[in-house]
């Protein structure tokens, strides 16, 4: 019972649609340019060869949305 008196608390952290929109609009704009990046370090090769995304490619995607969310 009391957490439902006191939820109202959390209501700050809650993103909005239209953060959460733009969010995902920049993180698929993000992973196109990095893929654009990898097809012109490696080309011609198939798939099994294909670079896969690195951690630092995670990271920058997380830091990315986490700084338009927050």
């Amino acid at each position: 019972m009391t957490f439902y008196l006191t939820e109202d608390v959390f209501l700050e952290f809650r993103t909005l649609k239209a953060t959460r929109t733009e969010a995902n609009r920049q993180d698929r704009q993000l992973r196109e340019l990095m893929a654009n990046q990898h097809a012109k370090e490696v080309c011609h090769n198939t798939a099994a060869k294909r670079p896969q995304p690195t951690d630092q490619d995670r990271l920058q995607r997380f830091n990315q949305q986490s700084n338009l969310i927050y």
